[in-house]
């Protein structure tokens, strides 16, 4: 079901296997071993779409709806410039975490103390994600929470569809779910809807799921080149 609403763009400390308790760290206690090699383009034209896609999507739960809280989950935009930024430019008491479900990577020099909470979570469950974060007050599960979800970093142990209902268990109406995925067979007619179908039970909105480049125009007649990986915005009704 997609919801007819129009939508407005508005251009490591080392993993330690014997303590696998969820905690709370900052950005400064992530350390690069190592500089990052430089991206290929492949990979730099998606994070830049991804960018873009983000801030459209940001722009709107922020001067639109005015929601307060922000949960980061799997993103290939880099931390300076990312999620934390976007929102806290625009609403500068906002909280904004990353929860981080795999091994630790290096992260952008530029992160502060300032930016976001990370919450790293070893081998977790879908239950736990909300769960922890409301437990360690991280957010407020009685207000809207806004979930960016890049489904193709979710580790193994993770499947997309028992995030989403758990999240949707968790979170109250007027939360906001941000969902972006590679279809397995992009060839495949069927591809868009089945990524469609991971948003439920949440209310897709308009227009649906399309190619993050494009969205949230509602054809694919526009310049930027399409970058394979589908994505929407949905509402917790």
């Amino acid at each position: 079901m997609i919801e007819q609403r129009q939508v407005l763009p508005v251009d490591d400390e080392p993993h330690s296997p014997e303590v696998p308790a969820p905690r709370v760290i900052r950005m400064d206690d992530y350390r690069s071993a190592a500089p990052a090699a430089a991206p290929a383009p492949e990979t730099a034209r998606l994070v830049e779409a991804e960018s873009r896609f983000l801030a459209r999507c940001v722009g709107y739960l922020v001067a639109d709806l005015k929601i307060r809280q922000y949960v980061d989950l799997g993103s290939r935009v880099p931390h300076s410039g990312g999620i934390h930024d976007l929102v806290s430019e625009r609403l500068p008491d906002a909280r904004v975490v990353r929860l981080d479900t795999g091994p630790a990577v290096p992260l952008h020099p530029r992160a502060s103390a300032s930016g976001p909470a990370v919450l790293r979570l070893d081998q977790p469950c879908p239950e736990e994600l909300a769960a922890q974060l409301a437990l360690r007050g991280l957010v407020d599960l009685g207000e809207p929470v806004a979930v960016l979800v890049d489904a193709d970093l979710l580790p193994e142990s993770l499947d997309v569809g028992e995030v989403v209902h758990a999240l949707h268990e968790a979170l109250v109406p007027g939360s906001h779910l941000v969902l972006r995925q590679r279809p397995v067979n992009p060839a495949d007619p069927y591809a868009r809807a089945l990524v469609a179908a991971l948003f439920e039970p949440f209310c897709l909105l308009e227009p649906g799921v399309a190619d993050l480049a494009w969205w949230p125009y509602p054809d694919e007649e526009v310049a930027a080149e399409g970058t394979g990986v589908l994505a929407g915005l949905a509402r917790r009704r």
